[in-house]
């Protein structure tokens, strides 16, 4: 087996062997397993599959259009078009 980049923050180590603190965006006692954080999911040791609209190597990053986007379609998808539910409410009344 290889041994995987440990990404400590710093030069600190517990039991001379794991890192005290890792990098922002990892995790484990080895600092070897990359973080998602909230908006992903891993897909290898070193690398995330992002949610929408998560964007970035850790899923981290929230851009503008990336949120407009999921919330349009969060939106569509529970109420359908607006113009058809529109329609739907003034028939109703």
């Amino acid at each position: 087996m290889c041994e995987r980049k440990m990404n400590c923050l710093g030069y600190d180590r517990k039991d001379s062997i794991y890192c005290a603190k890792c990098r922002e965006g990892w995790k484990g006692e080895r600092c070897d397993e990359i973080d998602c954080g909230e908006g992903g999911k891993q897909i290898t040791f070193d690398e995330c599959l992002c949610n929408e609209p998560y964007s970035g190597k850790f899923c981290k990053e929230l851009l503008t259009e990336h949120i407009n986007l999921s919330y349009n379609k969060a939106i569509v998808n529970a109420m359908g078009p607006i113009g058809s539910y529109r329609k739907k409410r003034l028939l109703k009344e």
